[in-house]
């Protein structure tokens, strides 16, 4: 049963600032889980001999961190009304990819996980990313 649905749309340039203010670093482990920050650590260090450019890594960081900004309040505004006085943050929210892409939720949060399954999309074009997330009562 469907319990509710997200949508957040988040303009590059503002995650864009916000990286060269406070730096990429930074904000992946404000808003990251430990298994996505790993997966950003990952972009850092392009393969040995790769002849990938600071630019391009850049914009694949950029990419990571406003995908995961972006489903992960949508993810939010799609449980609030089912939350109450349980507050999520940044860290209650997991987000992976299956071997096609799309994006796969995990709450991390017991409670949360054991009444809700969370089904996402998302898409980049224009300079923006959104996000759509609905949110199911599990079981």
């Amino acid at each position: 049963m469907i319990v509710g649905i997200g949508i957040d749309i988040l303009s590059l340039s503002r995650i864009r600032e916000l990286i060269l203010r406070r730096g990429a670093d930074k904000l992946a482990k404000r808003i990251c889980t430990e298994g996505e920050y790993s997966l950003f650590k990952e972009i850092e260090q392009p393969p040995r001999g790769s002849s990938i450019d600071q630019e391009v890594l850049d914009e694949k960081r950029l990419r990571f961190l406003s995908s995961r900004w972006t489903l992960k309040e949508a993810s939010y505004k799609s449980l609030a009304s089912h939350l109450p006085g349980h507050p999520p943050t940044w860290k209650s929210l997991e987000i992976t990819h299956s071997p096609s892409g799309q994006p796969i939720l995990r709450p991390t949060d017991r409670i949360v996980a054991e009444k809700y399954s969370l089904m996402g999309s998302l898409s980049h074009d224009a300079g923006v990313v959104v996000g759509v997330v609905i949110a199911q009562r599990s079981g």
